[in-house]
């Protein structure tokens, strides 16, 4: 059995927990790192070697397009990467079609 690895970058307290809640139960799905601050996800990526990465776009020091950027800059974010395309097969093993936007409360 593949396990999708995943790497949560988000300043929001809620959203790694709910994440660990709602995926923490599967044999399938592991939270191999949590980081709460932009300038932290580079080096997470690096050191943990997650397949997918779940992004907050709004975040301190660095925002996450350009997290994506330095990402993309340095190699790292690929589409056609061995662990991109199993982060797809599981997607669609597990019925997800859509992705989701939060906003932030105005």
């Amino acid at each position: 059995m593949d396990v999708l690895r995943a790497l949560v970058a988000d300043d929001h307290p809620l959203m790694p927990a709910a994440i660990r809640r709602v995926f923490g139960r599967r044999d399938d799905f592991e939270v191999v790192g949590e980081v709460t601050r932009g300038s932290q996800v580079l080096p997470a990526v690096a050191s943990s070697q997650p397949d997918v990465l779940l992004l907050d776009v709004h975040m301190p020091e660095l925002e996450g397009i350009g997290c994506l950027q330095r990402l993309r800059r340095q190699g790292a974010a690929s589409s056609t990467s061995q662990a991109a395309r199993r982060a797809v097969r599981w997607a669609f093993r597990h019925g997800v079609v859509n992705t989701s936007h939060t906003a932030a409360a105005s």
